[in-house]
């Protein structure tokens, strides 16, 4: 690897660049996405041409965490890319849990009040699964900082997804212990021993050295 490398981060639903705080990745230029606001009834590829602007180098490195994975993806459609990385994410629709994309079916995404969105509660620790109070904390940030109109658009992009295309350079890491997108959907390339889906925390070491294995 060289210092020619150039890796943009997508973060995941609701999170920032804080989330990849622990990531280390020698002889790269590191840059981070941030998220902007979906428009009205904006649809995920809208969003995506929205997005990839903030790409200013050819040819870059996307490595995107859940649904900044999915995102990746999206970019690169039209985006030529030297890989797409996805961490703890779907390569598809097949990969996102049948009851999820039931829920989206019921259109439980429209349903839910706003306001739940900024309660942090049992059922997203258990989720994430914060392994200290430093992770919890972290966690509890992004919940409250949310913005709850961007929240329910990303989780109705989620378990509305159809898309069935997996670029040719795309590499895949999973967790086995990830009770968000469970692992026995996801058919990764690579797998990180009891991560979840937290694990750009937790598991920063091992997935670090993983990635520049990668790049």
């Amino acid at each position: 690897m060289h210092s020619s490398k150039i890796i943009y981060f997508i973060s995941g639903l609701g999170a920032d660049k804080k989330i990849f705080e622990n990531i280390v990745i020698h002889g790269a230029e590191l840059f981070y996405m941030e998220w902007i606001k979906p428009l009205a009834n904006e649809s995920i590829q809208s969003y995506a041409v929205r997005m990839a602007a903030q790409i200013k180098h050819p040819n870059p490195i996307l490595v995107g965490l859940s649904f900044g994975g999915m995102l990746a993806i999206e970019i690169a459609k039209f985006t030529n890319t030297e890989k797409v990385i996805l961490i703890s994410s779907a390569k598809t629709f097949k990969q996102i849990p049948f009851y999820m994309r039931f829920l989206g079916w019921l259109k439980l995404d429209k349903i839910l009040p706003k306001s739940w969105y900024f309660k942090y509660n049992k059922l997203i620790h258990w989720a994430m699964g914060p392994e200290n109070k430093e992770e919890e904390n972290l966690l509890q940030q992004y919940v409250q900082n949310s913005d709850p109109d961007y929240i329910q658009w990303a989780i109705g992009q989620i378990v509305h997804w159809e898309n069935d295309f997996i670029p040719p350079n795309t590499v895949h890491i999973h967790g086995t212990n990830d009770k968000v997108l469970p692992f026995v959907f996801a058919d990764s390339d690579f797998t990180i021993e009891n991560g979840g889906h937290f694990m750009t925390h937790n598991k920063a070491s091992e997935l670090s050295r993983l990635l520049e294995k990668i790049i």
